[in-house]
């Protein structure tokens, strides 16, 4: 009797073990980290806009392309101000005059692309500065802004440096922001040895910082400026001014050698402003002489077969 009350408790003891080793078993099972089985993803998990945002990514898209192309069209124009000075240099003055000269500037492209509001000050098409200040002769002859400034300058325009930046904004609006170049070549330069002359057009390069809003047709309808915004870089939505060749002529000036002296015969009136001309080597410091190579220009510097020819002096004593 006593062997078998042993034997039941000797059972008993083996199966509450094993009933508690199984639960800890489980126990650590469940607590193995487990992966979690994703539903396939649907059309529209993979939009970047949620269906119900106001403006979804196709609208996005379409603001950013037409943000771009006004700025474009805005501050594209004239001659290209990113042509480096080289590309003119070592030719006849008329064939170099010819590259450089800029088109009347006409119209306003800016009216189509967009729903702005455009003054009747602004632009090539406005008045010119000699009819607002009622100065009839000077009028008569050019009578908008576009004449005004073919007649003052010969070669003048703007380009976008780089391809800029452009980022959409969560309110709708779109940033754009990057650098212009802009050139001015006037009729003030005299400096030369023997045949050659040298243009100086002025260049400079202003940073652009804009951010244009949409109405519901997505038409630009606004732009807002955070960097100074001057006509020369913005013609069509700015009025017109004198100052271009002041504020312009504190940049960078290179010299283009040329072949035979310039003609441009503008005409300056009297309500005008003239590009400070190059008048010898020494006496203005932001000046590139750089390209006044007598060797491309075919001037004579030491002994041409045995003699000595073709030896000038310039104003800053250098032997050319």
């Amino acid at each position: 009797m006593k062997k078998k009350t042993i034997g039941i408790i000797l059972v008993a003891t083996l199966i509450i073990a094993a009933v508690v080793g199984w639960c800890l078993w489980r126990q650590h099972e469940l607590a193995k980290p487990r992966a979690i089985p994703m539903p396939p993803p649907t059309s529209a998990s993979s939009q970047t806009a949620p269906s119900d945002s106001p403006h979804p990514q196709a609208e996005r898209q379409a603001r950013i392309d037409m943000a771009l192309k006004v700025e474009h069209a805005m501050r594209d124009w004239g001659v290209d101000a990113n042509l480096p000075a080289s590309s003119y240099a070592y030719k006849t003055a008329g064939d170099t005059l010819a590259m450089l000269r800029a088109p009347r500037l006409t119209g306003n492209p800016i009216r189509e692309l967009t729903a702005l509001d455009i003054e009747d000050t602004w632009g090539p098409d406005a008045r010119s500065v000699p009819c607002e200040l009622g100065m009839n002769g000077d009028c008569m002859v050019s009578p908008t802004m576009g004449q005004w400034w073919a007649n003052e300058a010969w070669a003048y325009g703007s380009r976008w440096v780089e391809e800029p930046t452009v980022q959409y904004l969560e309110d709708g609006s779109v940033s754009v922001v990057g650098d212009v170049r802009a050139v001015l070549l006037q009729d003030e330069d005299s400096y030369n040895d023997g045949d050659w002359y040298a243009l100086t057009p002025a260049w400079r390069t202003y940073p652009v910082k804009d951010t244009l809003t949409f109405n519901d047709e997505g038409k630009v309808e606004s732009v807002h400026h955070d960097e100074p915004d001057l006509w020369w870089i913005d013609p069509y939505l700015q009025q017109w001014s004198e100052a271009m060749p002041a504020q312009i002529g504190g940049g960078d000036r290179q010299v283009i050698p040329v072949k035979g002296q310039p003609r441009m015969n503008l005409t300056h009136l009297a309500a005008g402003r003239w590009l400070r001309g190059v008048k010898d080597m020494g006496s203005m410091d932001n000046v590139d002489w750089t390209l006044w190579d007598a060797e491309k220009m075919g001037v004579c510097l030491a002994s041409c077969g045995g003699q000595q020819q073709g030896f000038t002096e310039s104003p800053d004593g250098r032997e050319h």
